[in-house]
């Protein structure tokens, strides 16, 4: 409908022009002239204002070039026969000016789609179109040399003017064909249009070849199609230079729910003894089970019969172990990798040792065969390297949607190694088109092109993607294949069995769906689903990203076209920009923050209970190779997700002011690249604003980056201060260098960062000056005003640290002993815990609470003598909950358990009243000498 409104509109103005042409010629053909060359400006200044932003050098080169072609038709319209502008001219000049600008025309677009593949110096060109233009009007109106195209009262049109024309339809028409041979450059629309621009074109200059008079009906047809032409280049144009997705990703991601459980299984012993002969004596119930004989039926048997043993790898039989230990006399590990063949077929992985049984004056009697089922082991250990692999996986997402600049386009790559992580075949992301109406189809994997093609639009609330959509919940749906459940008719036809999709939420808004099948198992394991869901989050908060990028582009393109005729409000458009920019800043910091706390508050939590299970599990047994690499590994995925999380969101960044972040920064680029900074700070005050202090310190982190990469010296030098109501940062170096003026150049990649810390420090209100020079040193400074903290730094949603809360009841109600509170908001971690020390003599676990609020009701009600307190939990963390409960029970002990290793972390604590603070990773024996006191600590072991 929209269409043929426009069309009906086109058809007045034409009609009106036509009457407007009967009516006086020259008043139409000023029109007609003055729409093209408004219209040839306007193709300049979106071309020149897009320049920075173009991947290819298409648009810029049109652009520049109609600018001139606007000035020749301009130069026309004035000379035309009867315009009172130029005297002694008659109706040969304006002829001539036109065969110029056609001419110019016609070879700029046969040249255009050379730029395709190159990039230009727009300066460069604005300069030769200048001169080619200046050259033809020299030509025409000045020495008089141009070829003659119209002589009144001798024929009319001459014969260059005849031939001249046919030369510019050939030369259109060819400009055509180039444009066909690169369609896969242009979308459909785009080529269509500028097709139908270039043949009407060749059309108006045909007619122009039939006139007899500068006043004809040939002519104003002519001038028609022209319009006509001009107003499809426009659109052509326009879309060509204002549809490319200028959009970067930031917002705040949801919280990712909890998705690896693992815990390492009891292993059951059992025990066999048997007489110096080889006959079974005695079996215990375990080892009846294990082997599948009973005791009634093998006393008496040989071991070998009973304990038959072959190495797992090799399949090869394991020496008898009676006859080995009767040998040695000594305790002997029988066999690596060996597996338990038992009675009525199956194989026991299991691990096994020999003891001998000797009377008081050394004498053999026997031997005893201690062996234990380990495939609860095994299988810990093949989950551990599971959730290790799936670590590295939400990794690898986080890193590739920080980095991309498209997360549309990223997507398909990250949905891809989710599917060969969990065996998938099938993927579906939809974003919404229309809200609450329609979804796209971004990305899919799994199904033909064509079934593609076909589900491209959805409709809310048809099929399992649009009823999330339409509800804002996950939906699973399993054994696909025997449902009748008409949302599943879609992808059943696909031959799902299993399909789980998810709602792409950012701040509570539907950005789309994400969802996963198989065709190869009826349904997911529940740790399966929660990865999912914490790919999604990670999706819908990269999407939001995204568009708070778009808006503050376009934000920012709004104000630059506005600017000259609306000066008031440019005002209150740079202060919509600047909360823009901080809330760009914040939702990049959030984003930060919240995969380091993810790391930090569930891997790591859950990794060091595992850890702690584990210290449970082997404590009163020998030393167990495969237990120490089992616990090697959780040592080495602690290390590396406590550094991947401090190096994304370092904690002294959120706990502390911009004075201390800076100190913690100097020492950390001094411990990892060794460079020396000198930190000077000649101002009072304690700048904790929260956007102002993390964009200077990742201004700082970004500049300080720089001294490394390129300076090529290991010295630099910091300076805060105050200036004029500005927060003002300088760094600086001695080393190599650099000429400024190359960040100025469209063809330079290696200054994107400073590019994009000056675009940012811009956005705030404030500057970025660099003064450097080859082999001088480089000097960078950072100002912003200090009014910027009146902005609204947007806040984190309250579900980032959501966590499921609750209080149990105390685990051990003996008598006696240092009565001890345990305080963690992870529950694996606090059963770790309790397990750890519940066995300890003198410790009595009087109670459990999961966050700081609970854990002062509990103090209330139990009265302990000892507090291990986590530091980081929700609702109250466990410095608030240390300062309240020391000031209400200063008698109560305090323990702070800790992931990180940072020195401010600590001393919080410590001033909060805390006596000790302990790294969850330091092992059993320092958590237990913490919690005897100084008073017992030489009755700890």
């Amino acid at each position: 409908m929209r269409h043929v409104i426009t069309g009906f509109l086109g058809l007045l103005l034409l009609a009106g022009l036509y009457v407007c042409g009967r009516y006086n010629y020259l008043l139409f053909h000023s029109i007609a002239e003055i729409f093209s060359i408004i219209i040839a400006c306007g193709i300049f200044m979106v071309a020149w204002n897009c320049r920075r932003y173009l991947d290819n050098q298409y648009l810029l080169f049109i652009g520049v070039a109609y600018l001139f072609i606007g000035m020749l038709d301009l130069a026309h319209t004035f000379a035309y026969k009867g315009m009172p502008l130029l005297h002694g001219f008659d109706a040969n000049a304006p002829t001539q000016l036109w065969i110029a600008a056609r001419y110019l025309e016609s070879l700029t677009w046969l040249a255009a789609p050379l730029m395709l593949r190159r990039r230009i110096n727009a300066a460069f060109y604005l300069l030769g179109y200048a001169l080619i233009v200046l050259f033809l009007l020299v030509t025409i109106l000045y020495w008089r040399i141009f070829p003659d195209c119209f002589l009144e009262g001798a024929g009319g049109l001459t014969p260059f003017k005849r031939v001249s024309e046919y030369i510019i339809i050939l030369i259109l028409s060819a400009s055509g064909g180039f444009l066909l041979k690169h369609r896969h450059r242009f979308h459909p629309n785009i080529l269509f249009l500028l097709l139908a621009s270039i043949g009407i074109k060749a059309l108006s200059e045909l007619l122009f070849t039939a006139y007899a008079g500068v006043y004809g009906f040939s002519n104003m047809l002519g001038h028609f199609f022209k319009i006509v032409s001009f107003y499809l280049i426009y659109r052509a144009i326009i879309q060509t230079g204002l549809a490319k997705p200028f959009e970067l990703l930031f917002r705040e991601l949801h919280q990712n729910k909890e998705w690896l459980q693992t815990t390492l299984r009891s292993i059951a012993d059992g025990v066999i003894a048997a007489d110096t002969y080889g006959g079974v004596t005695f079996m215990n119930k375990v080892a009846e089970d294990l082997t599948g004989w009973p005791m009634d039926e093998s006393v008496g048997k040989p071991v070998k019969d009973i304990f038959r043993i072959v190495n797992a790898q090799s399949r090869a039989v394991v020496e008898d172990p009676v006859s080995k230990v009767l040998k040695s006399a000594r305790i002997e590990a029988l066999a690596n990798h060996t597996v338990l063949l038992r009675r009525g077929g199956g194989d026991i992985p299991i691990d096994d040792s020999g003891a001998p049984i000797q009377d008081a004056k050394g004498r053999m009697l026997g031997v005893v065969l201690v062996f234990r089922d380990i495939t609860g082991r095994m299988q810990a250990a093949n989950l551990l390297k599971r959730s290790h692999e799936r670590l590295e996986l939400l990794a690898k997402v986080a890193e590739n949607l920080l980095r991309a600049e498209d997360p549309l386009v990223i997507v398909d790559k990250i949905c891809r190694l989710v599917m060969t992580h969990l065996d998938c075949q099938f993927f579906f992301n939809y974003i919404v088109e229309s809200p609450g109406e329609l979804l796209h189809l971004n990305a899919s994997a799994g199904i033909p092109e064509e079934a593609a093609a076909a589900i491209r639009e959805l409709q809310f609330g048809v099929a399992v993607c649009g009823c999330v959509a339409r509800e804002g919940e996950r939906i699973i749906v399993e054994n696909i294949q025997c449902s009748d459940d008409p949302r599943t008719e879609l992808v059943k036809s696909f031959g799902v069995q299993a399909y789980c999709c998810h709602p792409l939420l950012a701040q509570g808004r539907l950005i789309g769906t994400l969802s996963f099948g198989t065709s190869t198992r009826p349904q997911f394991a529940p740790d399966e689903t929660t990865l999912m869901k914490s790919v999604a989050d990670q999706v819908a908060v990269a999407m939001q990203r995204l568009q708070t990028e778009k808006q503050l582009i376009e934000l920012n393109d709004t104000l630059l076209q506005q600017v000259a005729e609306r000066s008031k409000l440019a005002e209150a458009r740079a202060g919509q920009l600047q909360a823009l920019a901080v809330e760009l800043t914040e939702a990049e910091e959030l984003e930060r923050q919240r995969i380091a706390q993810v790391l930090h508050d569930d891997l790591q939590q859950i990794l060091a209970a595992a850890k702690l299970h584990l210290q449970c599990a082997y404590e009163n047994l020998p030393p167990e190779p495969m237990l120490q690499k089992v616990e090697a590994m959780l040592v080495e995925s602690i290390r590396k997700s406590r550094r991947l999380s401090h190096e994304l969101s370092p904690p002294v960044l959120h706990h502390s002011d911009l004075f201390t972040a800076l100190q913690w920064l100097v020492r950390r680029m001094n411990e990892q690249f060794g460079v020396q900074v000198q930190l000077e700070i000649h101002t009072q005050k304690r700048f904790e604003f929260e956007p102002l202090k993390r964009f200077f310190f990742r201004a700082s982190q970004e500049l300080l980056f720089n001294v490394v990469k390129h300076a090529g010296v290991k010295a630099a030098h910091i300076l805060l201060s105050e200036e004029d109501e500005k927060l003002v940062i300088t760094v600086s170096d001695e080393g190599r260098g650099f000429n400024p003026e190359i960040l100025q150049s469209a063809s330079v990649k290696s200054g994107l960062g400073l590019i994009s810390l000056r675009e940012r420090a811009h956005a705030l209100g404030g500057c970025l000056t660099i003064e450097s020079a080859p082999e001088r040193g480089s000097r960078f400074t950072l100002s912003v005003p200090l009014g910027m903290t009146k902005a609204t730094a947007p806040e984190a949603p309250a579900g980032v640290r959501k966590r499921r809360t609750t209080t149990e009841q105390p685990v051990d109600d003996e008598i006696g002993g240092t009565r001890v509170l345990f305080v963690d908001d992870h529950k694996v971690m606090r059963k770790g815990l309790i397990g750890l020390f519940s066995g300890q003599p003198e410790i009595r676990v009087v109670g459990e609470a999961a966050n700081g609020r609970e854990a002062i009701e509990q103090v209330r009600q139990l009265l302990p003598d000892v507090v291990v307190m986590d530091i980081s939990m929700p609702i109250m963390d466990g410095i608030e909950a240390t300062r309240q409960i020391k000031a209400g029970w200063p008698a109560v002990r305090i323990i702070g358990l800790s992931m990180h290793e940072d020195e401010q972390i600590t001393l919080r604590m410590r001033e909060a009243g805390a006596d000790e603070v302990v790294n969850k990773t330091a092992s059993s024996a320092e958590l237990l000498k913490a919690i005897y006191g100084p008073a017992n600590t030489a009755g700890c072991n």
